[in-house]
């Protein structure tokens, strides 16, 4: 977590509670297009000790999130979404950003977070995202599905 670079001045991207639960797991299910049975587990971490969550607004409504997990000297990040219709407009690179500051103040010295890689044909924008504020890729999973 050294190097942290400016995240874009327009998006301010606000600490969550509890009470963004319901916005939480909406702006999940949306960028992720899943069934409304896996809002419990989008929901779940919100208000837990060692979790905080953040999000970027449009007015009222929550157009963008992730999650944090901090133990000892190093912070989790997972569950970053956006809605599609607020997609292309910086709310990733300001939330990595501000979980980079955060995670920082909290003393830590690593941040970890899985992306897809993507393909030739369609690179992947989180991770290259992440790659962008600092991150480093150190390895590839490989995924596996049953196949229909």
């Amino acid at each position: 977590l050294d190097d942290i670079p400016p995240g874009p001045p327009e998006i301010e991207v606000r600490e969550l509670s509890r009470d963004d639960q319901d916005q939480y797991v909406a702006v999940n299910l949306s960028a992720w297009g899943l069934p409304g049975f896996f809002a419990p587990w989008f929901g779940a971490t919100l208000g837990l000790a060692g979790f905080r969550h953040y999000g970027v607004f449009d007015g009222d409504t929550l157009a963008s999130s992730v999650a944090m997990y901090v133990t000892e000297d190093v912070a989790w990040t997972g569950f970053g979404a956006t809605r599609p219709e607020y997609q292309g407009r910086g709310h990733q690179a300001a939330r990595i950003v501000r979980m980079m500051h955060d995670a920082t103040a909290m003393g830590c010295r690593i941040m970890h977070n899985e992306a897809a890689v993507g393909t030739p044909d369609s690179p992947g924008t989180s991770l290259r995202n992440l790659l962008r504020a600092g991150f480093t890729k150190i390895y590839e999973k490989e995924l596996f599905a049953p196949v229909d």
